[in-house]
């Protein structure tokens, strides 16, 4: 699905305020709402990131991963193997069935990408996106509802279990690092 002529002047706005402070995104985007309709609202966060700030990602809250054991292992151990954008292209690779926006369900997979490659993902929920953005807070939002540095290019994909995707983590870093090294920071 390509958004690019969804919103541009507010998805611009969006930019500026998530690179702002996260304790004033609210307030921002509160405000925002007087000069372009929107329907972005704050979502509480009841997961508990115990990942360093930089790498509690938007897709570790997309595919249930903020709080699984084996990936914050892994993410503390090694600078460049977390959930990323190079991780997702993993999974779609390997796991995951692309859908259409017409058979999205609550709980399915929506991933944003921009030249540079995929930039963004959140849970589809209720017809909106709930997603992180940055390394700030939680957001219920429209599909073309994002900052404009998350890309045009929008696709929908099959929720996965938790148990798989940590399943692919783990495959996706011994990848990346090494099955032995891997398994020395896991342990038994």
């Amino acid at each position: 699905m390509d958004i690019s002529d969804a919103c541009p002047d507010l998805r611009r706005l969006l930019d500026e305020i998530t690179t702002s402070p996260c304790d004033e995104h609210p307030v921002r985007i509160g405000r925002l709402g007087t000069v372009h309709q929107h329907g972005i609202k704050l979502v509480l966060a009841i997961d508990k990131p115990t990942t360093p700030p930089d790498k509690h990602t938007c897709f570790m809250h997309a595919f249930d991963l903020v709080d699984s054991r084996v990936v914050i292992e892994i993410a503390r151990t090694f600078k460049e193997t977390y959930p990323s954008g190079a991780f997702v292209a993993y999974l779609i690779d390997r796991y995951f069935s692309e859908i259409s926006y017409e058979e999205t369900q609550n709980g399915d997979i929506v991933i944003y990408s921009c030249t540079a490659g995929i930039a963004h993902a959140g849970k589809f929920n209720g017809g909106k996106v709930i997603s992180k953005w940055g390394t700030g807070l939680l957001w219920e939002h429209a599909v073309a509802e994002v900052p404009s540095k998350y890309g045009n290019d929008v696709r929908f994909f099959r929720a996965q279990h938790r148990p798989l995707a940590e399943q692919a983590f783990v495959a996706y870093a011994k990848q990346r690092e090494g099955a032995e090294v891997i398994n020395l920071v896991l342990g038994p």
